[in-house]
């Protein structure tokens, strides 16, 4: 349909007018939480969410689930305790019934976390720098001399006798009991430098470090990143690999093939100018340094063909498509953010713009499948614009097309919410959040207004060529009202039938828009003026035309 064509391009080309620039447009704060500052663990009995905020403040949102007699999740409640752990915290990491927190002032603190009762265990190291987990019951630590601590706990979160330095001079430490030294990724579970990284060595003035799905991620100070690891989705943004990884399938008996996932264990440059990079599954989005964004890693999977047989490497014509690696998800392309959606522990996570925090836990309810489990930022949000107040009921709608790019204000302080909308802006947002497609058309209409030197002229005809409009003496600088625009997006989302319903008293059945009407409403992209009237001959405003199409675009 329509609808999905035009998501990947709304964000970037949607604008409203008139355009005005807004100082400081480009994105300051993070879109969604540093991930190691939030993860998920069951304490025995209830799911809980451990955030570490902005503030310093270790917080832990208990959710809990109801299950039927076949252990079906049949209802999932809010959080029925929250607890602040601790203030004054810069990081921690989780192990089986217990957290270690690592304070501002350097000390490593252990809190045993077990059927919702949480003690204080005691200072185990001081003049820590970082913290890492290493599997379910250790971690490692880096104090400020370089030396890089291991630490072994017991099943409900005490530490035990055995904690001691494994090695010196390290200037990181990372999750899975890795660390780095000297330039060169050291593992506690090896003698020697990694293997797979051996030959080439890593970039020079390593600053940052991912690992998810086999796949090695390191951001240098400069901004430049390097992968290495699997590449069987693009998550290195090219078709290279020297390799072949872990077995993922086995192939038909007839064919006697065996598939397995192509690697590349030499570093490989994905790009430069990067501040920082968020992973989903293997997709990888990143944040630059000019405040724009990037995404790659969801391509379509490639995988090498081995003969169980022979052992011969076969990965035939068609085993590739048309294009590799030059397709969608094997390149960097670039990408917006409104709420991003990520996974802790298996369960999708939704991260919003006001700060909180919603988790997928595969509820029944697929309308609306997010539960509020907690927050991940404490900042109270200012009015972006002096004409739009905190709370106001488009003042989500804007942040997220302000955020976005998507929008300017009437000035560098309004954005005047009240302000008319016209058919002639209505459809250029539309044929800009399409692409901007060219028609190829005369022009069908007979308005005087409709000249080829009116910044909505390709747009008119786009709109006409796409059965947006079919009156050809409609006049661009008309009002839109309310009935158009349910029934522009009801066309873009390629006029599904729906049935008429009886709702409102002044939306005869009869109507052309009747059908538009009822699916807005079913969709809740927007409900009546009243609880019997719909106000289909109302004019939209803009605050009005941004709620639209954010509840539209977006789902909300």
């Amino acid at each position: 349909m329509m609808k999905k064509r035009i998501l990947t391009v709304l964000l970037a080309v949607f604008l409203l007018l008139p355009m005005v620039s807004l100082p400081n447009a480009k994105a300051a704060a993070l879109p969604m939480p540093d991930m190691e500052k939030i993860t998920s663990f069951y304490d025995n009995s209830d799911f809980v969410v451990a955030v570490l905020n902005e503030h310093g403040e270790l917080w832990l949102y208990y959710t809990e689930k109801e299950y039927d007699a076949n252990g079906k999740v049949t209802a999932t409640h809010l959080p029925q305790k929250t607890r602040c752990v601790t203030t004054g915290a810069k990081a921690f990491t989780v192990v089986h019934y217990g957290i270690f927190v690592l304070k501002e002032n350097g000390n490593l603190e252990c809190y045993s976390v077990y059927l919702g009762d949480i003690k204080l265990q005691g200072t185990v190291l001081t003049g820590i720098e970082d913290v890492a987990e290493y599997g379910l019951y250790r971690l490692l630590a880096l104090d400020k001399a370089g030396n890089v601590h291991y630490i072994d706990t017991g099943w409900n979160g005490k530490v035990t006798t055995d904690i001691r330095i494994i090695d010196s001079g390290a200037d990181n430490v990372f999750p899975g009991g890795e660390y780095l030294k000297d330039g060169v990724l050291m593992s506690h579970l090896h003698t020697e430098p990694y293997r797979e990284v051996a030959e080439d060595g890593l970039p020079a003035g390593v600053a940052s470090y991912w690992s998810e799905g086999g796949t090695t991620y390191v951001l240098t100070r400069d901004g430049v990143l390097w992968g290495w690891g699997r590449n069987h989705v693009g998550q290195l943004a090219c078709g290279e690999y020297d390799q072949i990884g872990p077995y993922f399938y086995v192939g038909s008996y007839t064919a006697n093939y065996t598939s397995i996932l192509l690697n590349c264990k030499h570093p490989v440059k994905i790009t430069g100018g990067v501040e920082r990079i968020w992973i989903d599954d293997c997709q990888v989005f990143a944040q630059m340094k000019d405040g724009t964004y990037r995404t790659w890693g969801d391509g379509e999977p490639i995988m090498a063909m081995v003969d169980a047989t022979s052992g011969k490497l076969d990965i035939g014509p068609w085993d590739y498509p048309k294009g590799w690696p030059n397709i969608p998800g094997w390149v960097i392309r670039k990408t917006t953010v409104s709420q991003w959606k990520g996974e802790i522990n298996y369960f999708d996570t939704l991260f919003k713009n006001d700060g909180t925090i919603w988790m997928d836990f595969d509820s029944n309810d697929e309308t609306n499948p997010y539960v509020y489990v907690g927050v991940w930022s404490n900042s109270t949000p200012k009015p972006i614009f002096s004409d739009v107040p905190l709370n106001y009921y488009c003042d989500e709608p804007v942040r997220w097309a302000v955020k976005e790019g998507v929008t300017n204000g009437t000035s560098n302080t309004t954005f005047s919410p009240n302000q008319t909308c016209t058919q002639a802006q209505i459809l250029t947002f539309l044929w800009r959040a399409a692409g901007q497609p060219e028609s190829g058309i005369e022009n069908p209409y007979s308005h005087r207004a409709m000249t080829s030197n009116q910044y909505f002229y390709k747009a008119m005809l786009w709109a006409w060529d796409a059965d947006l409009i079919g009156d050809a003496d409609l006049d661009p600088n008309a009002p839109c009202r309310r009935s158009d625009v349910v029934t522009y997006l009801w066309k873009l989302d390629g006029s599904p039938r729906t049935k008429a319903g009886s709702t409102f008293t002044d939306v005869p059945k009869t109507e052309d828009y009747a059908s538009a009407v009822q699916w807005a409403v079913n969709k809740a992209i927007t409900n009546g003026t009243s609880e019997t009237t719909f106000g289909p001959a109302e004019t939209c405003t803009r605050g009005q035309i941004v709620t639209f199409l954010y509840r539209y675009f977006v789902g909300e």
